[in-house]
């Protein structure tokens, strides 16, 4: 998705690829020093911290795109208000805030993000819309996908049921 932004905003554009410390432990291949033998741009950098911790100056981005990874901050560590308020704070006005996931069923809220890997739209919308944002845009993408197993489930990966949020920063 980095290098699809990055040649989207081109030369004069700027992309930050973010990753939580946690998952580079887990992950390696998504390390910064690995990934950037795989992507040599000069618009892309890289930003290593938890989501509640992004340290960048007011204003910072036009875009910030979650993809399939709200689902994880409830595990643990992550204060989603603070999250939220600091993604408020990095957008410029007018900014969007753009979050896909793996849809869970409705009513279940959290419960399901630790065993399924995923998330209650409506959660999302509540906090996210807390921090002051304002939804501009909603879509399902609905697979047929019965929401009551894991997302890494072979029968089911690459399949899920999805929803796509595009939230905005006020203009003024």
């Amino acid at each position: 998705m980095a290098m699809i932004l990055s040649s989207l905003v081109g030369e004069s554009g700027h992309v930050d690829i973010h990753n939580s410390p946690n998952w580079i432990d887990q992950l390696p291949g998504i390390d910064p020093d690995r990934l950037k033998e795989r992507i040599q741009r000069p618009n892309i950098d890289f930003v290593t911290t938890e989501f509640d911790a992004i340290d960048k100056p007011d204003a910072s981005y036009d875009l910030i795109v979650m993809a399939q990874v709200y689902h994880d901050t409830p595990i643990g560590y992550i204060n989603r208000a603070k999250m939220n308020a600091n993604f408020h704070r990095l957008l410029k006005p007018g900014g969007r805030l753009v979050i896909s996931d793996h849809a869970a069923l409705e009513g279940h809220g959290l419960s399901d993000v630790v065993r399924f890997h995923r998330i209650e739209k409506a959660v999302v919308l509540e906090e996210v819309t807390r921090a002051g944002f304002i939804l501009e845009a909603s879509e399902d993408i609905d697979t047929s996908d019965r929401r009551n197993v894991s997302v890494f489930n072979p029968a089911i990966r690459g399949k899920t049921d999805r929803f796509l949020l595009a939230f905005i920063k006020s203009p003024n």
